[in-house]
């Protein structure tokens, strides 16, 4: 991505620096506001934020950034839904549907 958005920049094409389609905002933008706001869940920040339900970039994001500001676990009861499975389990989904855990 890094490449690609380099090259467009050379080409005078501007770049968004969104995190994704529902915050118009950068991740470190979004830690500021969280930050600043005193913001402690993803719905208050999409709701005061951001637009739409979240997805599978901003959600596991998100949690990790509340996670960061406040010192919550990142697998406290508010964050769980916002993972992925892998981070959800603490293991690797495989292709063939096993898990191997990390350590």
């Amino acid at each position: 991505k890094n490449v690609v958005d380099s090259e467009l920049e050379k080409r005078g094409v501007e770049v968004s620096k969104d995190l994704c389609e529902h915050f118009p905002y950068s991740r470190q933008d979004l830690f500021n506001i969280v930050k600043v706001n005193g913001i402690r869940t993803f719905q208050t920040l999409i709701r005061d934020h951001g637009k739409g339900h979240g997805c599978d970039i901003c959600k596991p994001a998100v949690a990790s950034i509340l996670a960061t500001c406040w010192n919550e676990h990142i697998l406290a009861t508010d964050h769980v839904p916002l993972q992925d499975t892998n981070d959800t389990f603490m293991a690797n989904m495989q292709k063939n549907g096993t898990y191997s855990i990390v350590p």
